[in-house]
């Protein structure tokens, strides 16, 4: 890639230009010294190494943020389901031997366990 004054740019090299590129970046690179080049060395190492921890962590909230999705998608369907048969129960009178009933029961049984959860939530 060379870079163009006029347009401010960067754009593809091809033939002659890329390897009249590539003869300049040798002269140049000849014309510094070992300590020069192990400190340019060492910045293009710590400005790859600093992407690298950005683009981790960037795939760390990525994958945080589906757990998350997926916890609250869950969270709201027993909620769902628990307001469904809530309104069944109420429908029937909440009679203890009619199967919507015993569906609520069972569901406050599942929910009693996860049930300070929920409210924090």
């Amino acid at each position: 890639m060379g870079y163009d004054d006029v347009q401010e740019n960067y754009s593809a090299l091809v033939g002659y230009q890329e390897r009249a590129a590539y003869s300049e970046a040798g002269k140049r690179l000849m014309r510094k010294t070992k300590k020069e080049i192990i400190a340019e060395v060492g910045r293009a190492l710590g400005i790859v190494l600093s992407f690298q921890n950005v683009q981790m962590k960037y795939e760390y909230l990525k994958a945080s943020f589906a757990i998350l999705k997926d916890e609250t998608h869950s969270v709201l369907e027993t909620i769902k389901d628990f307001e469904e048969a809530y309104e069944q129960a109420a429908a029937d009178d909440f009679r203890f031997y009619e199967a919507s009933t015993k569906r609520l029961d069972r569901i406050i049984e599942q929910l009693s366990v996860s049930m300070d959860k929920l409210w924090v939530e």
